[in-house]
């Protein structure tokens, strides 16, 4: 019965169950194996078959899968602990070997830096007899001038140096100002008695807003005393520590400021050689002042060279390190203006590593980098990438810097607050129009020049040599072991001296231009590594023309409209006697040139078009000038523009003689280049032709069709074929290429009166002679025109002895009339009356600069005097053109 019953309640149940297939997630599970067989499982199997799908729920499987998984689990987390352990021990053994390896550079380093030590230490011992330690001791708290009766009282420490401690004082009528004290133990030997006069002569002799003012030097028993100008706000060097950074319109100002303090000191003839932000002082109106003359060198010739190895190793040139065969001259200081822009705008300088040698390295190679991190604009990284070029031949000048467009691609400041010594100024609510005034302003404060209103005459040469005599006997006296320093300083207070243009260079000279050379580099800052050429090395010509005799070059001054340029102002402070009298020989020697027919060559009309030409009727009530028969170019023009203006002033007009030559210009300059302090002066005409004045008065120009050339000097005239020159003027010919280069790519431009006359090959136009003033640079041709080129870009052409004039307007019209002509009222409106008006104050101009010229001429008939230095001096110099050039 039971079993019928079972039967009878669970077939119902199987019969459903087949008809519906069990889920996938429950399988058929089959009984374990050790219960295969099992009386159990046999009777399960007799009573619902092997294929049960309930079997799995009579033998209990899952417990024993639990169990695996667990153990799996176990054996994961013992391989993952082993696994950790490995890579710990591995990790552990690659630290240790990266201590090594670091313990044993830090050994070679060690050893490499004691052993440079050692050898710096050693070279010092062989070229320094002095003890490297520089004995300071403290002076007195109220310093004493014996001889002017002065005193200074001592408030506080500025700094030091190798030679000298910086001082603070209060003179006695309470002025605080700076007093460099330099220790008489320091300066017993001949070497460091020349260091310290050269930094006296050449500091005393320059007067610049933006250069610290040297007032006093005088002496006690234990010191020296310099009285300078005390700048209230430290160096940039101690602002930069504090900031960190100079923002970019910080930057601009300063660089205005800098630059036109490197100009000045190239008017002067000085190379400072040192600058940097420790030598750079911000005054109380944080305006920027050079000082620290005492690697400083004199250029006493144009073109010469300096060969020491001195200067701040972060800061210094390449061509100072590797190049001393060729030497250096002012395009030091503009390196030094690009790593000083880099350093403001980066915060430290672009070669800057740890050991010098790595730093001289990486001068050498050119090499550094604009971090990502620190913002700078793209035109900044332009302008220094430009000016940081291992050829000083291709850097930029220091005029070509100020045009750089990055001054005006952001705000210029009209000055920077004293806040600035905190954080970083806002200048961004300056607009492009104020940007630009104050650019202006800056610029002119800094690079203005002025001219001597009445220069004297040259002293005569018997007294001249007598001065230069008597200096250098006192020089040689005073610099001497066991002389006073009493002698020293009152040789050096005494104005500097120079020979006239042609004379042999003075030792006393040469002795001020190598006084550097006793500021070389000190133990960790000196020169070390291979001497290399520079990649293009071209010839200076060293003996002075003429009209070049140290000319400085102006900056140009921007003229108001209608104002009148009136007479020169007087002197410039600071510009010296020297400089006048320079000056003085320039003009007369430029009035000693004669006209001569051969001159001016047979020049063909070109075709062009002239935008204005008075059309006025001559009137017969007007009076007729005398026009000048007799005399030079110069005396000529200047009489006749005198007589049509005092005509003018008086009945409103002149009328010239029936007959009289009135023949307009053909060919002028249309733009120049200045490269005066090296090569010469370079000049494209507005017929196409390109030539060059070298310093030594000869000319080389380029014929229009490029093909031909003729050089010029003081013997003759010479016409050649460019394929066939000779090789002594393939120097020269290199140089003409560059100018032409140069101005071709960057200075002309295609106007109305310009053209090309390729058919000319022989009696070219070219320069003969140039004089700068304040507000304009004349041209004598050798056509026999004058041309006055005004710094506003105004040109006024004078033709046919100044009775035909041709001015050309700031923008490029060109405007010619006959002088008479001129003369007369003209124009329809207010404004073109106005225009005319100051066309007429800019002929005036030019005459009172021809008046001053016969003023101080001597104007002989027999064209230039030479000398027979100067005449050895140009041999010389031909005998170097003619050596190849290397690049």
């Amino acid at each position: 019965m039971g079993i019928d019953y079972l039967r009878a309640r669970i077939t119902p149940l199987l019969a459903t169950s087949t008809n519906t297939p069990l889920p996938s997630t429950h399988p058929s599970v089959p009984f374990p194996k050790e219960r295969q067989g099992s009386p159990m499982v046999k009777k399960h199997e007799h009573m619902y078959g092997r294929d049960d799908p309930y079997r799995e729920h009579d033998m209990p499987s899952k417990p024993v899968r639990e169990r695996d998984i667990m153990r799996e689990r176990e054996r994961d987390a013992i391989k993952e602990r082993e696994r950790e352990a490995r890579d710990r021990e591995r990790r552990q053994r690659e630290r240790d070997a990266q201590r090594e390896r670091d313990a044993q550079r830090e050994q070679e380093r060690r050893e490499a830096e004691a052993k440079a030590k050692a050898e710096q230490e050693r070279a010092a011992r062989d070229k320094d007899p002095e003890p490297k330690k520089r004995e300071h001791t403290r002076p007195p708290t109220v310093i004493v001038d014996r001889e002017k009766g002065a005193s200074y009282r001592r408030i506080g420490f500025l700094g030091e140096g190798g030679f000298a401690r910086v001082y603070e004082v209060v003179d006695d009528a309470h002025d605080r100002k700076a007093v460099k004290v330099v220790n008489k133990s320091n300066i017993k030997t001949k070497r460091n008695k020349t260091k310290l006069w050269a930094e006296i002569k050449l500091h005393q002799m320059l007067k610049h807003p933006n250069i610290v003012r040297f007032d006093e030097c005088f002496e006690d028993s234990d010191n020296v005393y310099m009285v300078l100008e005390l700048c209230d706000h430290g160096s940039m060097m101690d602002l930069l520590r504090r900031r960190k950074r100079y923002t970019e319109p910080e930057a601009r100002f300063y660089l205005v400021q800098l630059i036109g303090a490197c100009q000045y000191m190239q008017d002067m003839n000085v190379i400072h050689r040192d600058l940097k932000l420790g030598n750079l002082f911000l005054d109380k109106n944080m305006n920027v002042k050079v000082g620290d003359f005492g690697l400083a060198a004199l250029i006493e010739n144009p073109g010469d060279r300096k060969k020491t190895i001195c200067g701040t190793p972060n800061y210094i040139a390449p061509e100072v390190l590797f190049d001393t065969a060729n030497g250096h001259s002012f395009e030091v200081d503009v390196w030094s203006v690009g790593v000083i822009l880099y350093t403001l705008l980066i915060g430290k300088p672009p070669f800057q590593t740890k050991e010098v040698k790595a730093i001289y390295r990486r001068i050498r190679e050119n090499r550094y980098e604009f971090p990502e991190d620190k913002e700078i604009s793209a035109s900044a990284q332009n302008l220094i990438m430009s000016i940081l070029n291992r050829d000083p031949l291709e850097r930029p000048t220091l005029d070509e810097i100020l045009e750089h467009s990055w001054f005006h691609d952001g705000p210029f400041p009209s000055h920077v607050p004293v806040s600035a010594n905190d954080g970083p100024p806002d200048f961004f609510n300056l607009n492009a129009a104020q940007s630009r005034r104050n650019f202006d302003n800056v610029h002119r404060r800094a690079a203005g020049q002025t001219e001597t209103a009445t220069p004297p005459q040259p002293p005569r040469v018997e007294a001249l040599g007598t001065s230069i005599l008597a200096q250098q006997r006192d020089f040689k006296a005073a610099v001497e072991p066991g002389s006073p320093i009493s002698a020293l300083l009152n040789s050096a207070r005494q104005p500097l001296v120079q020979a006239p243009a042609g004379t042999k260079n003075s030792a006393l000279l040469r002795k001020l231009n190598e006084a550097g050379a006793a500021s070389t580099l000190s133990p960790g800052r000196r020169g070390t590594g291979q001497r290399v050429p520079a990649s293009v090395s071209g010839p200076a010509p060293s003996s002075r023309p003429p009209a070049m005799d140290n000319v400085a070059e102006d900056a140009e001054e921007e003229e108001d409209e209608g104002v009148d340029p009136g007479p020169e102002t007087p002197e410039r402070p600071g510009s010296g006697r020297e400089l006048a009298q320079q000056k003085a020989r320039i003009v007369s020697e430029m009035a000693q040139m004669r006209i001569t027919d051969s001159d001016r060559g047979s020049d063909k009309e070109p075709p062009r078009k002239v935008l204005s030409e008075a059309s006025v009727q001559p009137s017969s009530s007007l009076p007729v000038i005398r026009v000048a028969t007799s005399g030079d170019g110069y005396d000529r023009a200047e009489h006749n523009l005198a007589e049509a203006l005092a005509a003018y002033k008086s009945h409103g007009g002149c009328r010239v003689p029936d007959g009289t030559n009135l023949e307009a210009p053909k060919v002028f300059v249309v733009s120049w280049l200045d490269y005066c302090a090296k090569y010469g002066m370079g000049f494209a005409m507005c017929d196409g032709t390109v030539s060059v004045h070298f310093n030594d008065s000869s000319s080389l120009a380029l014929a229009p069709s490029k093909k031909h050339i003729e050089y010029v000097d003081e013997r003759r005239r010479s016409a050649f074929a460019l394929a066939s020159a000779p090789d002594s003027l393939a120097n020269k010919l290199y140089l003409l290429r560059k100018f032409e280069g140069y101005m071709l790519s960057r200075l002309c431009g295609n106007y109305e009166y310009t053209w090309e006359d390729v058919g000319r090959t022989r009696d070219l136009v070219y320069v003969e002679k140039y004089l700068r003033t304040k507000n304009v640079i004349l041209f004598r041709l050798s056509n026999g025109i004058l041309q006055f080129n005004f710094y506003d870009h105004t040109k006024v052409i004078l033709a046919a002895d100044g009775l035909f004039v041709t001015i050309i307007d700031k923008h490029y019209a060109m405007h010619r009339w006959p002088l008479a002509d001129m003369l007369r009222p003209q124009g329809a409106t207010e404004r073109e009356r106005a225009k005319h008006e100051r066309f007429i104050s800019k002929l005036e101009y030019a005459r009172s600069v021809l008046t001053r010229m016969r003023a101080h001429g001597g104007m002989d008939d027999d064209g230039e005097r030479k000398s027979k230095d100067k005449g050895r001096e140009r041999e010389k110099a031909r005998e170097r053109d003619a050596r190849p050039i290397r690049g």
